[in-house]
């Protein structure tokens, strides 16, 4: 289910930035050609906050942003993200032998949470001529990528497939194959067992906000990110695939929230 979401995730992040793109360059020759302005004072606010929905090519999450707006053109945002980052390997299975059984990952070792705190800068190069226009930014940020890695456990049913005990273990490729893989085990189960893998991350992209309002904040932003990490995640079982400590990803991020005076 997950590896279906982000497959379409993708396909929806492509068409929207594309149509996004599109729709802004025309807006952005339209008010040219009228050259006007807001029918309303413009006030300089001094902060801004925002969250939202952050969606990557191998996960998603949350995010949020605390900033400061420097000038007409300049912010800089204290931000936090919090998503899920898989392998791109990674296939949905189900046992072939059995009915009622779960889903699992074949070959997933740890389930991983990223956690990166991070600070940013914007840069506004196509600004605002009326209330229905949209205001262009670069966005640049870095900081710290800190990836979780919990343990997969699974409920496996060893041969005779007619005895009804079910034990709960953690995966093992050596020892658990498709014909006794039963399905996931309870999410939390090894939750004590975390380990903490510290990385670097960064992400370039455009931020398109939109909103009407001055005070309000409506916004997409697409663009890439990267997190490096000096040991490789363990996602996966090196049976299997080559583990990796690089993850590239486009993402896309929808942006709610507004600015203040102070």
């Amino acid at each position: 289910m997950v590896n279906l979401f982000a497959n379409v995730a993708f396909f929806l992040m492509k068409k929207i930035t594309t149509s996004f793109l599109c729709f802004c360059f025309c807006s952005v020759l339209v008010l040219n050609a009228q050259q006007t302005v807001f029918d309303e004072v413009r006030v300089l606010y001094r902060s801004e906050n925002a969250g939202g929905l952050l969606i990557h090519t191998n996960g998603f999450g949350f995010n949020y942003r605390k900033g400061k707006i420097l000038s007409d053109t300049k912010k800089r945002f204290y931000e936090i993200d919090i998503v899920t980052l898989k392998h791109p390997k990674e296939i949905k299975k189900f046992n072939p032998y059995k009915e009622d059984t779960r889903g699992y990952f074949y070959g997933k070792k740890n389930a991983v949470l990223v956690i990166r705190p991070n600070i940013g800068y914007h840069t506004t190069f196509i600004s605002k001529q009326t209330a229905k226009g949209v205001a262009v930014s670069l966005a640049t940020h870095g900081g710290v990528s800190l990836a979780f890695a919990k343990p997969v456990y699974l409920e496996i049913k060893n041969w005779p497939y007619d005895s009804h005990e079910m034990v709960v273990e953690k995966y093992n490729e050596d020892k658990h194959f498709v014909d006794n893989i039963y399905g996931r085990a309870n999410v939390t189960k090894g939750i004590e067992e975390t380990k903490i893998y510290p990385g670097i991350y960064g992400k370039f992209g455009l931020n398109f906000e939109y909103a009407p309002e001055q005070d309000v904040v409506r916004a997409m932003e697409v663009g890439m990110m990267f997190d490096v990490y000096p040991k490789a995640l363990p996602i996966m079982a090196q049976k299997y695939v080559k583990q990796q400590n690089i993850y590239f990803n486009l993402y896309l991020n929808f942006l709610f929230g507004s600015r203040k005076y102070e």
